[in-house]
């Protein structure tokens, strides 16, 4: 059984006491840094220099790539001194939602919260995973400390709409009521691997930032094995993913090629069902 430091039920934390946190260092749990998505995000955090637009495609509905996401956040954050940009594919209203909450909300009130807006009632795509909301909670905590801004950048009222030029149009939007004054912030946008891409189609964010004059830096999650929630043919549910391999790139490579897809490889994928 994999072990994490700190429980969540259905992306709620918990407390875990004194005694409970003297056994997990016992059994080694409090060893975070070990774990493959934080081995990732130091590397690519070394890598990409400051003031960079980092984009992580991820495979939705696995607990693994918003793992690895926080990572990154908790490192570019430590390392960044003119402050930093998150920005999530989901609809603003729905990061809305979760970000007005209180802090000491109990599970039983997010979740009534949540039912009332139609994103994360209805969307069964992986973005509104357990392991999603959670990370939304992390970086609610990180914009409170002032450590941090979060933005959404899926504005889309339909299909056909231009993905890549309303992402712009949102990080644009965040950047300005930044008040940089002159200096610019480092940014991490977390959007699904179909978008990660410098492909010359609406739905490229990677294209669609570099013709803006960002120059990104792309990421997509690759997996050794798992499973992840995701919808296939309008069917949604637990599937096997995993090409039974794949290799990341290393720093030297990720440094010499901004505008270049690169692959974030870890071993295992595992399920984060809907929180609702």
């Amino acid at each position: 059984m994999r072990f994490r430091c700190k429980w969540h039920r259905r992306g709620i934390a918990t407390r875990i006491f004194p005694a409970v946190i003297a056994l997990l260092l016992v059994c080694g749990c409090a060893r975070e840094s070990a774990s493959p998505e934080a081995k990732e995000a130091r590397l690519i955090c070394a890598a990409v220099p400051p003031a960079s637009v980092i984009i992580i495609g991820e495979l939705h509905g696995t607990a693994e790539a918003p793992g690895l996401f926080r990572e990154l956040v908790q490192c570019r954050s430590k390392a960044s001194t003119n402050g930093l940009l998150v920005g999530l594919e989901i609809p603003p209203g729905a990061l809305a939602a979760v970000m007005e909450l209180p802090a000491d909300a109990t599970e039983a009130e997010t979740l009534h919260h949540l039912s009332k807006d139609g994103f994360w009632k209805n969307a069964k795509d992986g973005r509104t995973s357990i392991a999603n909301l959670d990370l939304i909670e992390f970086l609610r905590e990180g914009q409170m400390d002032g450590r941090l801004t979060v933005f959404a950048f899926d504005g889309r009222r339909s299909a056909t709409d231009n993905f890549s030029g309303i992402a712009t149009d949102a990080l644009k939007d965040a950047l300005s009521q930044t008040g940089s004054k002159g200096s610019s912030p480092d940014v991490l946008m977390l959007t699904g691997n179909g978008h990660a891409t410098m492909a010359a189609d609406n739905g490229s964010l990677g294209r669609g930032l570099a013709a803006a004059g960002m120059r990104p830096y792309v990421f997509q999650t690759a997996f050794g094995s798992g499973e992840a929630w995701v919808c296939r043919l309008g069917e949604c549910g637990i599937s096997r993913v995993g090409s039974g391999g794949c290799k990341s790139r290393t720093s030297a490579e990720i440094k010499t090629a901004e505008s270049t897809v690169h692959t974030i490889c870890l071993p295992i994928s595992t399920a984060s069902r809907p929180a609702m």
